[in-house]
């Protein structure tokens, strides 16, 4: 959870390269915590808090594809 004190700040880069720096300058936890809040920005608290929806599928072989590799 992205505490309460983390200081916020709008930055501006100039280019892509210069954002990549950026982010790579940061420890992985400052990166997990940064799309924890940006995630939380956008779906909001219900959805970030709400268990993942867990799904399995069991094919058979006829739901595979075949794709000849001298087809392509």
């Amino acid at each position: 959870m992205v505490s309460d004190d983390f200081p916020i700040s709008l930055l501006v880069f100039s280019s892509p390269e210069e954002e990549r720096e950026y982010w790579l300058s940061k420890t992985p936890w400052e990166r997990i915590q940064a799309i924890l809040l940006m995630n939380r920005e956008k779906y909001g608290d219900a959805a970030c808090d709400a268990p993942m929806e867990r799904v399995l599928w069991i094919g058979t072989r006829e739901h595979l594809k075949y794709i000849p590799l001298d087809d392509r």
